[in-house]
């Protein structure tokens, strides 16, 4: 044994090395300590259910689709049947952790407290190795945004209104249901509205609400950053000027890009083609819109969408007097029609074999797949 005179210290390059491996061992400690914190605080007001509970498969038939949150899988319950599962990680620093969770947790407080044919429905949650889950109505259909990309895909201009009309109501139920008048959408665009084989819409991704002050939740916790939460097309100018994040105004004018669309049957991006950030920031600051030219000159929508976008939110209509005039167009247009279904134009994939499922908590990371 070599006495302290023969102790060979460690090099420079060694003890820095020492140095990396102790802040990583901290850090991963920190993340453990954290995601015990946070699944400690789970939303009251929804039961947990267990992840291996939630049957589900590594094919890609069960994987909907991911985001910066995480991903969304098709999952089986026993008792609920088909679901959807949005899967947060929680992963990364503390912020990141923290981030991620506030959004989880509004989403989650928001939807427990809604009821509306046209608004995604909230069933439980869940939590499995370093994830957090959201158990969701199944809609079994396409976004907005997939079904305007596949040209293979149409629906009459009677079928266009009433999803019109479906959104209006949505918005407007989210606005005007609490007494106080707490809530806002505030990420309203094609990719977060579903719409069912049956053309029904729901409303979904509530992960960006703002929910006043008067919920219990800090308004400040929940102001997010237009870079990694808006998409720019569907933002009213005031967000891009970094004012209004409690303001109904805004879903009002997210509302419009929206509605141009199904009644257009093009994505509002077509018209802003090769258009950097920058430059799309601008141009809506600058009061430029999607192409209002074509719409039919006739068109009584039209009014309506050029006054949602409207630049200033006060001179925007409130959502509610939006749904009774759009109403009253179905109305006007189709009142001597007799009531159909518009059928059918696209399938829901089918699950996958009841063999190949395996509990959700055997997912380390939820977007995981085996394309078929």
């Amino acid at each position: 044994m070599k006495d302290s005179a023969e102790i060979e210290l460690p090099t420079k390059g060694q003890t820095k090395r020492h140095e990396i491996a102790t802040v990583k061992m901290a850090s991963a400690q920190t993340q453990v300590e954290m995601k015990k914190c946070l699944m400690r605080e789970l939303p009251h007001e929804l039961s947990e259910l267990p992840a291996n509970d939630l049957k589900t498969s590594f094919s890609e038939v069960d994987y909907i689709g991911s985001g910066s949150f995480g991903a969304v899988r098709r999952c089986y319950h026993d008792r609920l049947g088909e679901v959807a599962v949005k899967c947060t990680e929680l992963t990364g620093t503390p912020e990141d952790m923290i981030c991620s969770w506030k959004s989880f947790k509004t989403e989650a407080h928001v939807l427990a407290r809604i009821n509306h044919p046209n608004i995604v429905e909230v069933c439980a949650v869940t939590t499995w190795n370093s994830n957090v889950g959201l158990i969701l109505e199944y809609v079994g259909g396409k976004t907005l945004a997939n079904l305007m990309k596949d040209k293979q895909i149409q629906f009459s201009r009677s079928t266009g209104l009433k999803l019109i009309h479906q959104l209006s109501a949505a918005i407007s139920y989210l606005h005007t249901f609490d007494s106080q008048k707490k809530f806002t959408h505030g990420d309203i665009k094609a990719s977060n509205i579903l719409i069912t084989p049956q053309f029904v819409l729901k409303l979904a991704d509530f992960g960006a609400a703002n929910v006043r002050a008067a919920t219990g939740c800090q308004s400040s916790s929940l102001t997010l950053d237009i870079s990694t939460v808006h998409t720019l097309l569907y933002s009213a100018p005031e967000i891009l000027n970094g004012d209004g994040y409690n303001d109904h105004a805004r879903d009002v004018y997210s509302f419009a890009v929206v509605t141009y669309e199904i009644v257009t049957e093009r994505l509002a991006s077509d018209d802003f083609l090769g258009m950097n950030s920058l430059a799309l920031i601008s141009a809506i600051k600058d009061e430029q819109r999607p192409d209002a030219g074509r719409f039919d000159a006739n068109d009584p929508m039209k009014s309506i969408v050029v006054s949602c976008w409207s630049q200033s939110p006060s001179n925007r209509p409130k959502i509610k007097n939006v749904e009774e005039e759009v109403r009253r167009i179905i109305n006007d247009e189709f009142a001597d029609e007799t009531e159909t279904n518009e059928a059918a134009t696209f399938e829901i994939p089918e699950p996958s074999h009841a063999s190949n499922r395996v509990g959700l908590d055997q997912f380390f990371r939820p977007f995981e797949i085996i394309k078929s």
